[in-house]
């Protein structure tokens, strides 16, 4: 109800009549502009118009300025004119009662129906209309100033409380005007928008205050007496000793984290050749001081950086393992996970101190990768040596081995590959010699395997002498930490403290015992009667030939059942956790079940693929069986380069891991870190969660995600999976063409122009790509994981020798994605091995910006790497552009570092998924509580303490396609937010103009033509890719509604891609669902019309699903045999 006055003062009260339903229904779909003009009509022109009609008397209509008198004009009765002239106002006095005459009241209906016809509009609008026509309205931002002033000086109530009165105080003065002159805005409508503009400013100054400098040091910054409990658990140290908060007068404390690591390793290093007490205090020193520090008064290094959009609920609603930890307060938690899995794609808080954090088991694992390809070349050049006419490739791809593929000729590389590795394993069965070229071709075989030895050999991978007394040394270090903490007399242990100390001395204990065993087994000599230790000596992983010795089984098992009797005590029946496994030997009575139980062990994948060789396994009691390679020959892989890959996969993040970890194999490491959780004073509940998330980080590193990869499902949905790629993605190359934004993105304009100029100036330039495949990178399709940057993949065939591997190899070559993405590698490695230079050529010069700095120290290089770096040797082209040469670099570290850098930034650049962006459910993994687990009769798991696991490859079909934008999220989206990137606008507008380039590319001439221009510009900024996967949400959101409801979610602001309102409800569901169910639901339908007689819709839908039909150059030719064959033109 509105409230007015007459001129004596009086109340007027009346009943709004205004027509608003009548005038809405002749306004369709408002263009934003036009609801945006409406909302700033109603705010302020009308307001401030009548205010000026007020102030001069009048106004100028029509050229003439015309009088508004002050008082009602002699014989004028307003009733009357608007009786005559105006009657469908009639009624609504509120209206034309302040009329003093004609002109007056002609202005005062004027005014009426353009507020009435602004009422219209924003009734007709979607609420996201009224949302960016609020977002333009300047007035939003005005009180900010206000409310933020005195953060983190008031308490959070009176804060709060001042900001409501600040928020409903502000709109509340801007309601008056208009409250005055709009007879449509009454008085509960003017008290509801000032209290909710009063909650707004509250919640919104509350949200801008995590950006205060004084709030954050106020909620960061721990309390002294946190410092002082743990230095009591870690030994009795009295705060006033750790000199907490100045670390300049701890003995370590001017140390950086990296050198205390040094340190450690070095003082490690020395206790193994002498043990002594003066090397186990300093030892002690430091782990005290690395203590101290992840309790200091100071934010964890491993928390995300923070910014208006990575402390969002946006970004927190993609919720991944990586995340979760570096969002939550334990900082031994971030630091093993951040150590297993980051990918430097985020900047953390450490980098903003300049400090460069350790890089991770996923980071490293690619340098390995780049060595084999270094091999893999080596192998290949020396095959062109015997082959008839050399052996060319192009991109990686083997152009001479596909050619004699295709045309069956025998003397292939893999042929001659396999000769060579025979002759490696077991010389007596190759009749012939080998050739001068395979002679060299086996030396670099030797060299790879034995490097790889020497590697597993320093972790304790292989069951060593030295490898065990190194484990030894380090538990029973550890065993004695624990004694003089129980033992300390000063500060006396609580029950707590006790329990779970004792839980740690028993575990240890039980570890020790097992490795005394183990050396004791060590020490036996080998009988060499029963034990031939001769040319199997040869270090060469196995990996069982499945097929083979399913054609074979006969033969196959009578081999296995005349070595176990030969070798009775190989077969290990039981491996415990304490203490000495129990060994059984193999009889006549048990060896055909035990034939039975290994043969079936192998089919299913149950039984290891680690065996190394005969004399160098013996002691693995892991190992089932240990039967020379020699003998089994023909059942397993031969192919030195497909093991050598197969062997990379599985066995580098592994080594990795445990190199960083003190050599603990990963379960060792996570009771360790569980031990030092608890002491740190972590619930049970956040400890599990932490190690949950851990769990899977690990897993996805190590490609061991699936712990029943036979099981129905997977084989299932796997099948699904590569039928929607093979089926879907036939133009997949295409969608590269926005990638060269992302390159200006991160690099700026200038730098990325320079680099394409000078790659087609000078040649030279563009070999200098090379130095990016020796950093790991850049090998997608060497390694068989161009699929990858598209598709989710659960598990990975190391040897990609199955024919839906070698299909989709195939595929992803045809469709053109392989070469674009080589080629954008590359190119991403030529500009970034300039920025990465030039960067440290500015620090050098102290002229480095916050940014620069920034972006070194995330991609692991601090200020002393990059002025070394500075100094290692370069070219210079004549537009300064610079290219490394790190084959000259004597500085084995720095030339790491620099690989990782160029390696870890291109992979940040050319996108795709990796573990450190996706959430768990996309690889078909669900952990339930064990709180709601219990309820339904399920177990907790055996790996992750107070979950219960759940594997099943159907709920990751919602996600095969999202690896890209997933990684998008962190790489593209929070890169902006954190100002990680140089070319801001000249990236945005790249991505638009090129995402419009792909709009027009992929969309018929027709259906362009009839988008409107609002359409093409919300298409293109989808396509160009910088929102994220947010924007595929909308439109996912925006299709299944449509598909459901038919009405549009956002009001018709943004048009769906397709025709909706076609498909069935199933097919919407089955849609929802993913790629996989739709591909199989369409084939099934075609499939059925075909039976029933229906052939043109039949054969239709069929095409267009069956695999590589979707490739862009083949599809019109298939679609023109369909409407031959059809008759459907």
């Amino acid at each position: 109800m509105a409230d007015l006055f007459n001129q004596d003062g009086s109340r007027i009260k009346v009943e709004p009549t205004f027509p608003i339903d009548e005038m809405r229904n002749k306004i369709t779909d408002p263009k934003q502009s036009t609801v945006t003009g409406a909302l700033f009509s109603s705010r302020y022109i009308e307001p401030l118009t009548t205010a000026t009609k007020f102030l001069r008397g009048g106004e100028v209509i029509e050229g003439q300025f015309t009088n508004y008198p002050r008082v009602r004009e002699e014989g004028f009765d307003p009733e009357e004119y608007v009786k005559k002239n105006f009657p469908q106002y009639l009624s609504d006095t509120q209206i034309w009662i302040r009329g003093n005459n004609e002109a007056h009241v002609n202005s005062y209906i004027k005014s009426h129906e353009i507020y009435l016809n602004n009422r219209a509009i924003e009734s007709a609008s979607s609420g996201l209309q009224q949302f960016f026509g609020e977002i333009r309205d300047p007035s939003t931002y005005v009180p900010l100033k206000i409310f933020t002033t005195g953060i983190g000086k008031v308490s959070a109530v009176k804060r709060i409380t001042k900001n409501v009165a600040v928020g409903t105080g502000f709109v509340g003065v801007q309601n008056t005007g208009r409250y005055v002159d709009d007879p449509t805005f009454n008085t509960a409508e003017f008290g509801m928008t000032s209290a909710f503009a009063g909650a707004f400013v509250a919640g919104f100054g509350e949200g801008l205050s995590v950006f205060n400098k004084a709030v954050l040091k106020k909620a960061l910054v721990q309390s002294y007496n946190d410092t002082n409990v743990y230095a009591k658990k870690i030994g009795g140290l009295s705060k006033e000793e750790l000199k907490v908060g100045k670390p300049e007068k701890r003995k370590l404390g001017s140390l950086t984290d990296e050198e205390l690591i040094n340190q450690k390793t070095i003082l490690f290093d020395k206790l193994q050749k002498a043990d002594s007490e003066t090397n186990l205090n300093a030892l002690d020193a430091i782990d005290i001081e690395i203590g101290v520090r992840k309790v200091e008064g100071n934010e964890s290094d491993y928390n995300i950086a923070p910014s208006l959009f990575t402390d969002s609920a946006i970004y927190d609603m993609i919720s991944t393992p990586l995340k979760r930890i570096s969002k939550g307060a334990m900082t031994r938690a971030q630091e093993f996970a951040y150590k297993i899995a980051y990918d430097s794609g985020v900047l953390l808080r450490g980098h903003q101190k300049n400090k460069v954090l350790p890089s991770s088991v996923f980071q490293r694992n690619k340098l390995h990768d780049g060595k084999l390809k270094g091999t893999a070349d080596n192998l290949l050049r020396l095959f062109g040596k015997d082959k008839e006419g050399g052996s060319q490739t192009f991109l990686d791809l083997d152009v001479t081995g596909l050619i004699d593929k295709l045309s069956r000729n025998k003397n292939t590389f893999d042929n001659w590959l396999e000769e060579v590795a025979i002759h490696y394993i077991d010389t007596p069965k190759v009749g012939s010699k080998l050739t001068k070229a395979q002679t060299e071709a086996l030396d670099h075989i030797e060299v790879f395997f034995k490097e790889w030895r020497v590697r597993l050999e320093e972790t304790g991978q292989l069951r060593t002498k030295g490898g065990l007394q190194r484990e030894q040394l380090l538990y029973t270090r550890k065993l004695r930490l624990i004694k003089d903490r129980i033992n300390n007399k000063k500060i006396p242990v609580n029950k707590f403290e006790e329990t779970i100390l004792g839980k740690e001395a028993t575990r240890i204990n039980d570890k020790l015992t097992q490795i005394k065993f183990r050396l004791k087994e060590i020490g036996k000599p080998l009988d060499d009667a029963k034990y031939p230790i001769q040319l199997d000596d040869a270090f060469f992983p196995r990996f069982w030939d499945r097929n083979a010795i399913k054609k074979n089984k006969v033969k196959f098992k009578e081999i296995l059942r005349e070595y176990l009797l030969e070798n009775p005590d190989t077969l290990f029946a039981k491996r415990v956790k304490k203490g000495e496994p129990e060994i059984k030997r193999s009889t006549e009575e048990n060896i055909d079940a035990r034939v039975l139980a290994i043969y079936n062990d192998i089919l299913t994948g149950k039984q290891s693929d680690e065996f190394f060789g005969h004399g160098i396994t013996k002691h693995l009691n892991k190992r089932k069986i240990a039967i020379p390679n020699h003998k089994v020959i023909e059942f397993i892989e031969t192919n030195p380069l497909a093991v050598m890959k197969a062997y990379n996969q599985k066995t580098a993040p592994v080594y990795e891991f445990r190199k960083a970890n003190e050599n603990l194999g990963f379960d060792e490491a996570v009771d360790e870190l569980r031990f030092n959780l608890r002491m740190d004073g972590a619930s049970e509940k956040k400890i599990n969660a932490a190690i949950r998330d851990i769990t899977h980080l690990y897993e996805s590193v190590t490609h061991n995600i699936l712990r029943n990869p036979d099981a129905w499902n997977h084989k299932i949905v796997a099948g699904m999976k590569n039928l929607a790629q093979l089926a879907y993605l036939g133009s997949a190359g295409f969608t590269t063409i926005t990638e060269p934004a992302k390159i200006i993105m991160e690099h700026g304009f200038k730098p990325t122009f320079n680099a394409l100029k000078s790659v087609l100036d000078d040649p030279l330039h563009w070999a200098s790509r090379a130095e990016l495949q020796k950093a790991g990178e850049g090998l997608d399709y060497f390694l068989g994981s161009v699929a990858q940057r598209v598709a989710e993949a659960q598990s990975v065939n190391p040897l990609g020798n199955n024919i839906w591997d070698q299909g989709k190899n195939a595929f992803y070559v045809l469709n053109g994605l392989t070469w674009a993405t080589r080629l954008l590698k590359d190119f991403d490695a030529v500009v970034r091995q300039h920025s990465i230079l030039e960067m440290a050529v500015k620090v050098s010069k102290t002229e480095a910006s916050k940014m620069e700095l920034e972006y070194l120290a995330r991609y692991g290089i601090n200020k002393s790497d990059a002025i070394l770096m500075s100094k290692m040797p370069y070219q210079t082209s004549k537009n300064g552009f610079i290219l490394a040469n790190t084959d000259a670099w004597k500085n084995a570290e720095i030339k790491t570092k620099f690989q990782l850098a160029l390696s870890d930034g291109v992979l940040n650049t050319i996108l795709m998924g990796t573990p450190a962006d996706k959430p768990i459910v996309m690889s078909g993994i669900f952990y339930v509580p064990m709180r709601v687990a219990r309820q339904f009769g399920m177990k907790e798991d055996v790996k992750v303490k107070g979950y219960a696991r759940i594997e099943n490859s159907l709920l990751s079909l919602p996600f095969q396609f999202y690896s890209y934008m997933m990684a998008s999220v962190n790489k593209t989206a929070a890169g902006y937010a954190h100002g990680q990137v140089k070319g801001k606008a000249s990236g945005f507008l790249a991505a638009l103009g090129l995402g419009y380039m792909l709009l027009k590319i992929k969309t018929s001439d027709k259906t362009f033509d009839n988008m409107t221009n609002r359409d093409k510009f919300f298409r293109a900024f989808d396509y160009g890719g910088v929102t994220a996967i947010y924007n595929d949400m909308l439109y996912t959101a925006l299709h299944t509604t449509m598909e459901l409801t038919g009405k549009n979610i956002t009001g018709g602001l943004i048009s769906p891609k397709y025709n909706t309102g076609n498909a069935s409800p199933l097919e919407t569901v089955v849609g929802a669902f993913g790629a996989g169910p739709s591909v199989t639901f369409d084939l099934a339908s075609g499939v059925k019309d075909l039976l029933s007689g229906n052939w043109s819709d039949g054969a239709s839908t069929v095409s267009r699903n069956l695999p590589f039909t979707g490739l862009f150059w083949l599809e019109p030719t298939v679609n023109d045999i369909v409407r031959n064959w059809t008759g459907r033109y």
